[in-house]
């Protein structure tokens, strides 16, 4: 009975089924014993994926990211026209820590919603062990300000907001958001980075 290797390679490209981001005792058949030991990935394995992220995009990353609706939709549905960035994405932070706001959880659900598929996509959001942050009444008038300053849509000023406020980066499609987020000093994963 083979034993379990310890891996940091997440199961996105191979779907959905039973994937967990904190998950990372399952054996896989990718895996192979190397001189009797499987094939493991180390912290500092993903520090040095971090760096060469951080060069790649030429700011620096938090390890913590905020999705926006369009990179969690793109993750989602394989006819999106950004769906492999959003598996890369998602590959390249396996080490860093997700949140997604209610708001930007709720944007998501609509189109669920309407399919009358919303379960199965709570589901899967929920297999990706992102965090959901709430709206703080705190967080209003700054989502205000970014707003007014900005003229992003709602959503994307809480995207942004939040994180301005954990200090971390975003990852998002939308092209406004990622210029608006850079002027701010955020790191952004986007497809055009």
């Amino acid at each position: 009975m083979a034993r379990a290797c310890r891996t940091t390679h997440t199961l996105v490209a191979q779907g959905f089924g039973g994937w967990n981001r904190n998950d990372r005792t399952r054996s896989y058949p990718e895996d192979k014993k190397q001189n009797g030991r499987c094939r493991q990935a180390s912290w500092i394995h993903a520090w040095s994926l971090a760096g060469k992220l951080e060069r790649r995009i030429g700011k620096r990353l938090a390890q913590l990211v905020v999705l926006d609706a369009s990179a969690l939709i793109a993750l989602a549905s394989d006819t999106d026209p950004h769906h492999n960035w959003a598996l890369s994405m998602f590959r390249d932070t396996a080490a860093f820590g997700i949140q997604m706001t209610a708001l930007t959880q709720a944007e998501v659900l609509v189109h669920p919603a309407r399919a009358g598929k919303l379960e199965k996509f709570l589901k899967l959001i929920y297999s990706l062990g992102l965090e959901i942050t709430p709206i703080e009444e705190s967080d209003s008038t700054q989502i205000a300000k970014i707003r007014s300053a900005t003229s992003l849509k709602m959503p994307d000023a809480v995207v942004l907001c939040q994180a301005i406020k954990v200090a971390g980066s975003i990852a998002t499609t939308d092209l406004k958001l990622a210029r608006v987020a850079k002027e701010k000093g955020v790191g952004v994963f986007s497809p055009a980075s």
